[in-house]
Parts: C-alpha cells; structure tokens; sequence
C-alpha cells in the first residue's frame, strides 16, 4: 500500500459485479487493470486491489476520471468514498447499475461530493452517452459512517387469526 492512510485524505473507489475499474487524473494518469493482465499505479501514491469480482482503488486526495468498463452483462455497484484520517467524511453509492454486455462503459468525473455525481452510461461501447444515472445515496460524515443497524418494533393485535389481514402501523 502507498498511501500513508493515517494523515491523508483519501478518495476509496470500489466496483462490484462484471466490471473492471479504471481511474485517471487530470495529467492522464491511469490507476488500473491495463491490457497485459497487470496493473497500472501511474496515479503517484495510488493502490489498487482486485478480490474476485470486486476491484478498489485508493488515491490520494484529488480530481478523478473513474470509468467502469463491462466484462459481462449483468448489474454492478460504485462506491466513491473520501476518508480524512481514516475516518469516512462521505459516501457516493451507485446500486445495481444495469449492463446490456460486455461493451458497456460507465463513467464518471470525481471533483468532490458536492459536484456533478452524473455517472454516464454507453450501453453499447460507441462513445455515445445513452442514459445518465444519479446515485442512489450521497451521504455526508454522519451518515456515511453509520453502521448501526435500525431498530424496528411492531405492536401487533393480542390476537391474530391465521390467514387473516393484520394491520401494521410504521409510524
């Protein structure tokens, strides 16, 4: 690992399902799987690991290109992530973005949490965005970081017969 994690800032990446994950800076740099099966770390202070389906980048604080590029049809998640002394300030996801093939490509441009999150989508590998998405939760440093699970209770009638309807008040 390159970066020294506990007094950076650092922007975590991963990708989940049929894809690989590509990350460019501003100069072109790229961070990822490249055409002879290895890895590029030419993003300086960049880490990049691939655990099945599953790929991850981290990188220094910074201004990114992050595309996701199909190895398959099917669905696939993005998380964007920015950690500031290991602690999480903020959370993009993207949840079960749908593939058409293995031509699919999908990216985004990364400034910051606050900026255009639009990921665009080309289903078939032309260059020509067909379908923008927004993500599905951008969380800030309160919520990104809560893992407590919800408590839910339900008051249910003392007496319920079966195969009957029972009226359940989530309020």
């Amino acid at each position: 690992n390159n970066i020294n994690q506990d007094d950076e800032r650092i922007v975590f990446v991963g990708t989940h399902s049929p894809v690989e994950l590509h990350v460019y800076d501003l100069s072109g740099n790229h961070t990822g799987p490249n055409s002879d099966g290895d890895v590029d770390l030419q993003i300086p202070d960049s880490d990049y690991e691939i655990i099945g389906h599953n790929n991850f980048a981290i990188l220094p604080d910074g201004d990114y290109r992050i595309v996701v590029d199909a190895t398959d049809s099917g669905e696939f998640d993005l998380e964007i992530e920015t950690y500031a002394n290991l602690v999480s300030e903020n959370k993009i996801t993207y949840i079960n973005v749908p593939v058409a093939n293995g031509n699919s490509v999908a990216s985004v441009d990364y400034t910051s949490p606050t900026g255009d999150l639009t990921l665009a989508m080309d289903s078939d590998g032309d260059g020509a965005v067909d379908e923008e998405v927004q993500p599905n939760a951008v969380l800030d440093s309160s919520t990104a970081s809560d893992i407590t699970p919800p408590e839910i209770s339900f008051n249910i009638q003392n007496e319920v017969v079966t195969n009957s309807n029972v009226a359940i008040d989530f309020t």
